[in-house]
């Protein structure tokens, strides 16, 4: 799934595998290698941009997915 994340801020103290997800509940926070991008917006393509908690529910993304 190609998405776009907005309204980000980097966080260098969680890290794991490149495009694992790690946190998925009012936030997106996706692993980056060396730390990670906490997300509030998304925009999948073709789509809108929404509110990371209301991607999360309507893709019904998990922690420990894969991008």
């Amino acid at each position: 799934m190609e998405i776009q994340l907005f309204d980000c801020e980097r966080d260098d103290l969680v890290s794991g595998a490149p495009g694992t997800i790690l946190s998925a509940e009012d936030r997106l926070i996706v692993a980056a290698g060396t730390g990670s991008i906490k997300a509030r917006r998304v925009r999948p393509k073709g789509e809108r941009k929404m509110e990371a908690r209301d991607f999360i529910s309507t893709y019904h993304i998990k922690k420990n997915s894969k991008f």
